[in-house]
Order: structure tokens, then C-alpha cells, then sequence
């Protein structure tokens, strides 16, 4: 194989999983990102580690988008608990109906993020809500193998450039359904777990269960990070809490790869595409709410079924929308990359996480004033 080029690496490691000597080890680099590392003496140059590389392949660049719906859970407990619409609880319903697994993202009580796979509601509902970390996924392509193995469905959800990747591994699978995001980017593990350190030190508490997104404030574009300290019962919002969106959104704190990605575009590897529907209002204002509504770009026709028979359940609310009218929600082009990079990345080696703050994250009075007042007139909708 030849040398991982860094600033490409999506971090997906099909590569480790694929190797039938195990010549690929993963390492943690200096920035925060994780990294496949090959062992000279282990590798027999085999390079199917290359077949199943997202970056080394160029996928097709013609539009591959079929059609657009709009999507609202009916359940009021499922919307609760969705970062938008409850798509996603919507889809993965079908699939253990039938006896499936689904594939998703979830957080451990150590605050990782990873992929894991799982026939259980109670398991799936763990893989709600967005997570703005990169999951880890090294293992996961041999357990999805093992599930393709028997007759029953598996669900992939994951971003896009880790949707492509299974597809690339796995190639047309009849029982196999991918589902991909519109992805602004990835941050590392790393650069969480400094988070939830610099948020300790800051509140004096422990941190248990993390939200990355909250609709204590409403169903609104903006981030709102909340924690359920150790001990409390309900959720907090302290304003420290906010600094990692504030990275996040700036752009800075992104995977090199993140401003490179092919795959922010109209061409999809997925069957299907999920999102929130910000902008709603504009192209369907009878649809507008405040609880949630989820977008979804139906790529093939698997995607199509996989969605129709999710609305002939009765478990959402289904409408169609022309296709041109939600191009304003797709991305075409990767994430900028600041000017300030190379600098971003040597404060962060050489002073942490909090001197990133200072640095390109200063809290300015004004959003401590308006986040304050967001507090105090926020709506309750019920979290635990």
C-alpha cells in the first residue's frame, strides 16, 4: 500500500478491517485525528486495502438525486428525542420490522463516540441525535460482513464519506441500505474529550450524558449543547459548554480531510440522504413547525422503497417537494479551510484546548447576553 496521505484520510478504516493479515494498526496523530499505520514486516502486499480506500477512489460526478421529500415523526416522544423530524427512527423501524440490524452511532458512558450494530430498539434509540465528533468505526465493516452472512436487512447510517466506504466495501448489496447525512464536518475524539475537561474545570462538576444538540430552546438552526452533570437530574447549558460549536461552525476544528471531501455534492453514495429541513418555511410554509421536520434526498430506488414503506406504516407524516426547490440545503463544496490553519493546529500541540478559545473562539459579551437571555425564556419541552 502506499504511504496514507493525511490530508486526505477520511478515518472510515476499511483498510484495517479488510487486511487478512492485520497489518494495519491505528494511531492517534499529533492533531487528534486517528490514522491507519501499516507494519511493514505483517504486509504482503495484497493491496486490498487499496479496493475499499474512499480517498484514492474518484466517484461518478453526475447527479444521481431522484427525489425530495419532507418527513415529520407523529410520535411527540420520538421528535423529543430527534436532533429534527425523527427520520431516522422513521427508516430504522422498517428494518427491524423485518428483522434487521441496524448500523449507527452511539455514545459510551466513556464519552466515545463509535459505530455499533444492533437488532434492539432500546440500542437503536442510543444512536438519536447528532453527534459533532468523528465515531469510530475500526471494526465495524467485518461485523456488518457477519450480518450480510444471514437473510436478514442491515441499515448503514453514518456521513458521507463513511457511507461510501461501505458501499465501496461491500459493492451492490441487495440486503445492505446506506444512509448518509449532509455533513459539515468532523471534529476529532480527542479535541472532545478536552472539551468535556475544559467544562469540568470551568463548572467545578462531572460530566455524564452530553447533548450536542438540544431542543430545550426550541427546533432552531443554531447549536445549543447542553450536559446532564453526575448527580443532577435535569439538563444544564452553561455557556463553556458552547465553545466546541463554536469551533465547530468556524470551521478550524475540521478533519484535514473534511476540506477536501468529494462527496459534498448532488452525487450521493447512499440509497438515501438525511438532514434537518432549515428553511422549510420557504418552499413548504404549511409544513413549518417548531418541534422538527427532517429532509430527505432519495438517491435510488431503494432508498425510495425503504421511505415509502417507513410513510405506509403510518408512523409519519410523508410530502413530496420538487427537487429544485431544496437545492439551497445541499452543499457543493468542501468546508474552507481558515487561513489560520497551521497556526490552529501548533497552539492546539503547544498550549490546548482553552488557548484554542482564546485564540479563535473568544466569547464576546453580546452571545453571552443572548444566550443568557435564551435561557431565560426557554422552552421546557421535557427532557429528562
Amino acid at each position: 500500500m502506499e504511504p496514507i496521505d493525511r490530508n486526505l484520510c477520511t478515518g472510515c478504516f476499511a483498510c484495517a478491517d479488510v487486511c487478512p493479515k492485520q497489518a494495519i494498526r491505528i494511531v492517534e496523530a499529533e492533531n487528534g485525528f486517528r490514522y491507519p499505520q501499516i507494519d511493514p514486516a505483517k504486509c504482503v502486499d495484497c493491496r486490498l486495502c487499496e479496493t475499499v480506500c474512499s480517498y484514492r477512489t474518484r466517484f461518478s460526478p453526475d447527479s444521481n438525486l431522484l427525489r425530495a421529500y419532507g418527513l415529520q415523526h407523529k410520535s411527540p416522544e420520538v421528535l423529543r428525542y430527534s436532533s429534527s423530524g425523527g427520520a431516522f427512527t422513521a427508516i430504522s423501524d422498517v428494518i427491524l420490522r423485518r428483522g434487521g440490524w441496524i448500523v449507527g452511532s452511539v455514545m459510551d458512558g466513556d464519552h466515545r463516540v463509535r459505530h455499533q450494530i444492533t437488532d434492539r430498539e432500546s440500542e437503536r434509540d442510543r444512536m438519536r441525535g447528532s453527534k459533532y465528533v468523528q465515531s469510530d468505526m475500526e471494526g465495524i465493516f467485518r461485523q456488518i460482513r457477519t450480518a450480510l452472512s444471514g437473510d436478514r436487512p442491515v441499515l448503514f447510517v453514518g456521513t458521507p464519506c463513511q457511507a461510501a466506504a461501505v458501499k465501496l466495501y461491500f459493492g451492490d448489496c441487495e440486503k445492505l441500505y446506506v444512509a448518509d447525512m449532509l455533513c459539515h464536518g468532523v471534529p476529532s475524539e480527542r479535541m472532545f474529550r478536552d472539551h468535556l475537561q475544559y467544562l469540568e474545570q470551568k463548572t467545578n462538576k462531572k460530566c455524564g450524558q452530553y447533548y450536542f444538540r438540544s431542543k430545550a430552546f426550541g427546533w432552531v438552526p443554531s447549536s445549543c449543547e447542553g450536559v446532564r452533570f453526575e448527580g443532577d437530574s435535569r439538563i444544564s447549558f452553561p455557556y463553556a459548554a458552547q465553545a466546541l460549536s463554536r469551533l465547530y461552525y468556524s470551521g478550524a476544528s475540521l478533519r484535514p480531510s473534511c476540506h477536501r471531501c468529494q462527496f459534498r455534492s448532488l452525487h450521493r453514495q447512499s440509497d438515501l440522504t438525511l438532514a434537518d429541513f432549515w428553511g422549510i418555511e420557504k418552499v413548504a410554509p404549511d409544513k413549518a413547525n417548531t418541534v422538527g421536520s427532517s429532509l430527505l434526498l432519495i438517491n435510488s430506488q431503494k432508498g425510495e422503497e425503504l421511505l415509502r414503506a417507513a410513510a405506509d406504516s403510518g408512523a409519519a407524516e410523508l410530502f413530496e417537494l420538487p427537487v429544485e426547490k431544496i437545492l439551497f440545503r445541499i452543499p457543493l463544496k468542501p468546508q474552507r479551510e481558515i487561513k489560520e490553519s497551521a497556526e490552529f493546529w501548533r497552539l492546539y500541540q503547544e498550549a490546548g484546548y482553552e488557548a484554542l478559545i482564546r485564540r479563535f473562539a473568544p466569547p464576546a459579551l453580546s452571545q453571552k447576553l443572548r444566550f443568557a437571555l435564551k435561557k431565560l425564556v426557554r422552552r421546557n419541552h421535557g427532557l429528562p
